[in-house]
């Protein structure tokens, strides 16, 4: 099996709140990962990195190769940081929509 047909497909765009459309950036997720638990006062880089790396896992999933509305991708965030006991950072999230 080659590491192409392995990777995941990423979604093609994420339709933001005003119906604009952008390319689909894993980055955008660690940056708000991490700015999220920045502002709960946990820095620990590798965290984020992990759990950025699951949410996109999630995404790519659920949306590949299709279009994604941003408030999906807010809701894999919340959900995936709730699950691993990160419920502040998920509100601060939430509240600030670091994406």
């Amino acid at each position: 099996m080659s590491s192409k047909s392995r990777r995941a497909i990423r979604p093609k765009k994420v339709i933001k709140k005003g119906g604009r459309a952008e390319a689909f950036d894993p980055r955008k997720i660690f940056r708000a990962v991490l700015g999220a638990f920045t502002d709960a006062g946990v820095e620990d880089e590798s965290l984020c990195e992990r759990l950025a790396k699951e949410i996109t896992t999630e995404v790519c999933k659920k949306y590949g190769g299709k279009d994604v509305d941003s408030r999906e991708i807010k809701k894999v965030v919340e959900r995936v940081l709730v699950k691993h006991g990160y419920k502040r950072a998920a509100n601060l999230y939430l509240l600030h929509r670091y994406m």
